[in-house]
């Protein structure tokens, strides 16, 4: 699967494909409360007793109040993020 870039999962949040969601797990910054996980639904197959779910997409993050996307790992920490100010 080839790696999707912020503008790509931009759209997709945008359309209502994919959603931002809160983070699971250690919040150990205040962003937390303004940010969230992009994730997809995951459908139920035909036939089987599976249920809805998520999947989340790594490596991306999102405004919960704008929508903007960032790229996002561990290691990049959450000062961009703090700076961010909602777009109207």
């Amino acid at each position: 699967m080839s790696k999707e870039s912020v503008d790509s999962i931009q759209r997709k949040v945008k359309s209502g494909e994919y959603f931002i969601t809160d983070k699971i797990g250690a919040k150990f910054s205040d962003v937390w409360n303004y940010f969230g996980v992009v994730a997809k639904p995951i459908p139920v197959t035909e036939g089987s007793d599976n249920l809805p779910g998520t999947e989340i997409i790594e490596g991306f993050v999102g405004c919960k109040g704008c929508n903007k996307i960032y790229a996002f790992t561990k290691l990049t920490g959450t000062s961009t993020l703090a700076k961010h100010t909602v777009e109207n």
